[in-house]
């Protein structure tokens, strides 16, 4: 995911990947695959420090990756948690800023109540990392800061 500033909004824009995850990695699947398959949505919902949960979907209709998914933020804006509430079955991998903005904002307490994260949004971001780090996909560190 890469930022750039774009008519007064950052404007964050990153790929979507539909393949199978496994604990090695990645796979592969058959983009010629498509007879009969109907396109389908991806939800992708997402907060940020200073928004709370926007809903938002991206439509694929193969398992060919390098859809771009561009979201539009406000300036100073921190960090984005895609994802938020989990309520999608992907991992979400980010920039190393990106993980190092999230893991700051889980150490974060808001009130002496928790994380400025939700409890679900962290548990999201801990087993991704974690996955991803155990593919090799992540190095083990980023894991690491989000539990320190």
């Amino acid at each position: 995911m890469s930022c750039s500033i774009m008519h007064h909004h950052v404007c964050l824009r990153g790929f979507l990947l539909q393949v199978p995850f496994t604990s090695q990695g990645p796979g592969t699947c058959d983009p010629t695959n498509t007879t009969g398959t109907p396109p389908w949505w991806i939800p992708l919902p997402f907060t940020t420090n200073s928004e709370d949960q926007l809903n938002w979907s991206i439509q694929l209709d193969t398992c060919v990756g390098g859809h771009a998914a561009l979201i539009n933020v406000d300036p100073g804006t921190q960090w984005v948690k895609l994802n938020a509430g989990q309520y999608g079955f992907y991992r979400v991998n980010y920039t190393q800023p990106m993980w190092a903005s999230l893991a700051a904002a889980a150490a974060v307490s808001e009130g002496g109540a928790g994380t400025v994260l939700g409890s679900e949004d962290l548990a999201g971001l801990l087993d991704d990392a974690y996955q991803l780090s155990r593919a090799g996909q992540l190095s083990i560190t980023v894991y690491l800061d989000l539990i320190r």
